[in-house]
């Protein structure tokens, strides 16, 4: 989806429960499932932080890059809106961070400057997508 590759994959990274959440606006009472994992990279998404408003859906998704270079960004932790009925999703904050927890960037998307990509059907986006409308 051209919105996660261009944001997310511009700015970011990330890595899996070491603690950095708990500084994360997605932090409380959370329960990452595992979505897909490569040697490169592994990606959650929060089941309990699914916001349910009619047809859409927000989720928070984390990814966690597999980094030896502390100065390389490790974890990436985003908020998506999904359109059940449309199938289609935007997203709405994004930020990443070091593997020693640092915030290297965060980007909280204006109403008015969010774009809406299609989800394609073999995407991450439509396994998340599937999981969020299932609520």
């Amino acid at each position: 989806m051209r919105n996660r590759c261009v944001v997310l994959c511009a700015l970011f990274s990330l890595m899996p429960s070491s603690g950095l959440l708990a500084a994360s606006p997605a932090a409380a009472p959370t329960n990452w499932v595992q979505v897909k994992s490569t040697a490169a990279r592994t990606i959650y998404v929060d089941t309990n932080s699914i916001k349910v408003r009619g047809h859409l859906r927000d989720v928070w998704e984390k990814t966690v890059v597999a980094v030896t270079d502390p100065k390389q960004v490790s974890v990436e932790i985003a908020r998506w809106r999904y359109d059940c009925t449309q199938r289609r999703a935007a997203l709405l904050y994004s930020e990443s961070r070091l593997k020693t927890g640092a915030l290297v960037d965060s980007a909280d998307i204006p109403e008015a400057q969010r774009i809406w990509d299609d989800v394609r059907p073999t995407s991450v986006s439509a396994v998340v997508m599937t999981i969020a409308c299932a609520r």
